[in-house]
């Protein structure tokens, strides 16, 4: 017996999926819908409150220096905003005025993002469960953020754009992509499956396995019908 390297063609791929093409979408289709109802179900609603900010130079003119002065600046304010100190001081506002909201410096560094709009530009949101929540924590982050960057030596000017607001509305949940990513996922994860189950087959199901697998000529194939009718006749 000699084992000869198989060439795997692309007919091949065709040939181990094709037949199981319907388990292929029914795991996919199913986890689809699994994902999409568990997010439109189960997943709770979160609100988002955002404030724009921009800094500058007091200086008659903008230049390219200036700009980048301004980048490099929001770069520092990213950093202070997210600092321990800063987030302390919030959540001790928070709990001198209102006992009813248990925050974290913790909770806050996960509800807190900021985001670089570019040309000395940034926004500063805060998202949770709680659209009042959402406000309060978002005008204490502008208002103490402020003042914290104002107060660090050779600081730029800082201009708001737009106070923070309470939102209109929950977040969109992303259904439908979370339930293509669960389609995707179920199709993979099913392929994966079947290809492995077919590289441990070692049942020989045609002649081009013979023909990849033993060096022996193979003349001809026999149906499996013949074989059972001659069977039936001998018996």
């Amino acid at each position: 017996m000699k084992r000869n390297k198989e060439e795997l063609t692309i007919k091949d791929i065709l040939d181990v999926f094709a037949p199981k093409l319907w388990l292929i979408l029914v795991v996919a289709i199913a986890l689809s819908a699994v994902f999409g109802l568990y997010s439109a179900l189960f997943v709770k609603d979160t609100y988002t409150s955002t404030s724009t900010m921009y800094v500058y130079r007091t200086s008659s003119t903008t230049t390219s220096a200036d700009l980048l002065a301004a980048e490099d600046m929001v770069e520092v304010y990213r950093v202070i905003l997210m600092s321990d100190d800063l987030l302390n001081k919030i959540v001790n506002k928070v709990h001198s005025e209102y006992k009813d909201y248990d925050v974290s410096v913790g909770f806050l560094r996960s509800s807190i993002s900021f985001a670089s709009l570019g040309r000395g530009m940034f926004n500063i949101s805060v998202t949770t469960t709680d659209a009042d929540l959402s406000l309060v924590l978002s005008r204490y982050v502008h208002d103490l953020a402020t003042a914290e960057m104002l107060s660090i030596p050779n600081a730029l000017m800082i201009e708001t754009i737009q106070e923070p607001k309470i939102p209109t509305g929950p977040n969109d949940k992303n259904v439908v992509v979370k339930s293509a990513i669960g389609f995707l996922a179920g199709a993979i994860v099913t392929m994966i499956v079947i290809w492995i189950f077919h590289a441990l087959d070692v049942v020989i199901h045609d002649k081009k396995r013979i023909e990849d697998n033993f060096d022996i000529p193979v003349l001809g194939v026999i149906p499996l019908q013949a074989v059972e009718e001659s069977v039936e006749g001998e018996a």
